[in-house]
């Protein structure tokens, strides 16, 4: 008999460490396509239904005072707001997307360094013809202000 046929551990060790890292890289597969997708290839412009002042929140910048003000005035004027609810709602708001300012901030090269590695990545598998497409709609979202 082997060590093998005695036991049986090593080789059930062996399966479940197996699966263990194909669990992790497809886990890992999965977070970086959806950044890939979300990062590099869906627009970023406001969405259907967003106002400017929240799709400026999603992609991490602080809306301009003009669209706050905006964002503000409607708020406002839809719940009804007292001038003193009014002035404590705006800073509240103030300093939630100041602190969304500094969280985007702080990890903000681990994802472009993520992104840039996909890129890359994916640069590798494709065509000189394919890449240089990619680029061009890596670049669309810019062009059109997102």
């Amino acid at each position: 008999m082997t060590g093998h046929e005695v036991s049986g551990t090593p080789p059930v060790r062996s399966r479940i460490l197996a699966m263990a890292v194909l669990l992790a890289v497809a886990i890992a597969g999965a977070t970086g396509g959806v950044l890939l997708d979300r990062m590099v290839f869906m627009p970023r412009g406001p969405r259907m239904g967003r106002s400017s002042f929240s799709a400026s929140a999603m992609r991490g910048r602080m809306p301009s005072p003009e669209s706050r003000r905006r964002f503000s005035d409607r708020m406002a004027k839809e719940l009804g707001l007292t001038p003193t609810q009014q002035a404590r709602v705006d800073t509240i708001m103030t300093r939630q997307f100041e602190g969304m300012q500094r969280a985007s901030a702080s990890v903000r090269p681990t994802i472009d360094s993520l992104v840039q590695a996909a890129q890359r990545s994916m640069d590798s598998v494709l065509t000189p013809e394919q890449r240089t497409k990619v680029q061009s709609m890596r670049r669309a979202p810019r062009q059109r202000g997102g």
